[in-house]
């Protein structure tokens, strides 16, 4: 997936050159971000999801989110909007670039054993 969020497939990894310049204000689709411009109480929980990037216009598409009162749902707040990347900011609980490295440490939660990538509890 390109960041226009156009998806190619069967590209040949050698047809490809690799991104040398990724700073602060370059998003993907996909990243968890938060509106530098919101303000007030109102605006608490709420993040956005970016659809698509403009590269050269340097504007994301993204839409807005926020949990409801029950915890367990989210709502959608008004339709996809197209903002500055200098008016959002990688989201604090889900900051990750395309060039870091990630890696899942241990199989144990809460002092149980989790199941092996090929075993079903």
């Amino acid at each position: 997936m390109w960041q226009d969020g156009t998806v190619e497939k069967n590209i040949r990894s050698n047809d490809l050159l690799p991104v040398h310049h990724v700073d602060n204000n370059e998003f993907c689709p996909g990243d968890f971000v938060l509106d530098k411009r919101a303000q007030g109480p109102q605006d608490v929980g709420v993040y956005g999801v970016v659809q698509s990037v403009d590269h050269i216009g340097r504007t994301c598409s993204v839409k807005w989110f926020k949990p409801k009162a029950n915890g367990t749902e989210i709502e959608m707040l008004g339709c996809e909007e197209d903002i500055s990347v200098y008016d959002i900011a990688d989201h604090p609980d889900f900051h990750f670039r395309i060039t870091d490295i990630v890696i899942r440490i241990g199989n144990v939660e809460e002092g149980r054993t989790l199941p092996k990538d090929n075993e079903v509890m």
